[in-house]
């Protein structure tokens, strides 16, 4: 058993807690992951409401919070630079 302010978990209470954690951070990136899909399929489906420059700044949003701000920055500046 292990405790954590003043309550005791077991090994597998502390495991259940991270799996749990896990696949909250999991849903939550593929809510964000739908809506870019979304938005995109409506810019192809020539969707007035959707301009390019919304769709970049969201793809952009997108990326960056699931590759980290540092790696974004990398691969962007790569690309730049190819």
């Amino acid at each position: 058993m292990d405790t954590e302010q003043g309550k005791t978990f077991s090994l597998r209470d502390k495991y259940r807690m991270i799996e749990t954690k896990k696949l909250e951070q999991l849903q939550a990136g593929n809510k964000e992951l739908l809506k870019l899909v979304k938005l995109s399929y409506r810019n192809w489906l020539e969707d007035p409401d959707v301009a390019w420059r919304e769709l970049g700044e969201q793809l952009g949003d997108g990326l960056c919070n699931s590759m980290g701000d540092g790696k974004f920055q990398e691969w962007l500046k790569k690309l730049k630079d190819a």
